[in-house]
């Protein structure tokens, strides 16, 4: 059994697979994530062998592998240079998450992956190529942000929406970060040219009902890059 593993900056995902075969996703809060829990995972699944994991927050991403190989289970940790299977086209490849690699890897032909997480990244991915990406605050990170500096704003339920205009402070938050980030990234789709679309991440649904639900949305495509990588 192989363990596919992403660490984010919220929470950590993990994939167990066998055989070539996904089972159940789980998901952790990332300040969840300590020795006992992970301990506990090994005690989960003790048939694991092999661990592929994309992590972009180090700290999380050393315990692991402490504990992994204190069990003697070996540790693939993804990064932008040490795998052939995604080139990186850019000034600075190592400086591209091991996230935006993964979700290359799944694709295939000029793809736009457009990942709404704590960060909205927009990749262009061609011929197995990441040819430039887009960071922007994702839908939550907005949220808790505006909610922190203006006094008189409290948090609201994010969720698809059709306005553009609020006639209240929740509409008009919804209008602002909901329908602002779907025209954004629409305006960088349409900027691109042609190629398939993708969406993914934990507020992709959100985004992909408020443009009507015209997009392709995949939540395990960075798990489908990371078991292509790890049987290049």
């Amino acid at each position: 059994m192989r363990l596919f593993i992403d660490i984010g900056n919220t929470q950590v995902k993990i994939m167990p697979a066998t055989a070539g075969e996904f089972a159940t996703l789980i998901k952790i809060p990332l300040p969840e994530w300590n020795k006992k829990t992970i301990t506990a995972l090994f005690k989960q699944f003790p048939d694991v062998n092999k661990l592929t994991v994309a992590s972009v927050v180090p700290t999380a991403g050393t315990l692991l592998e402490k504990i992994a190989l204190a069990k003697q289970v070996p540790c693939n940790f993804i990064t932008a240079t040490n795998q052939t299977f995604v080139n990186v086209n850019t000034t600075t490849p190592a400086q591209v998450g091991a996230d935006l690699v993964a979700c290359a890897a799944a694709v295939n032909g000029r793809t736009i992956i457009v990942d709404f997480g704590t960060a909205t990244t927009i990749s262009l991915v061609d011929r197995n190529s990441i040819e430039g990406v887009s960071i922007a605050p994702g839908l939550g990170t907005q949220l808790a942000s505006i909610v922190n500096d203006a006094a008189l704003l409290e948090p609201v339920e994010l969720r698809a929406t059709d306005q553009f205009l609020g006639r209240d402070t929740n509409e008009a938050l919804l209008a602002g970060i909901v329908m602002g980030q779907a025209k954004m990234v629409e305006g960088v789709i349409q900027s691109l040219g042609k190629a398939a679309i993708v969406f993914t991440g934990g507020y992709a649904s959100i985004i992909n009902q408020t443009l009507g639900n015209k997009y392709e949305v995949d939540p395990y495509l960075l798990m489908k890059g990371l078991q292509r990588i790890d049987g290049e």
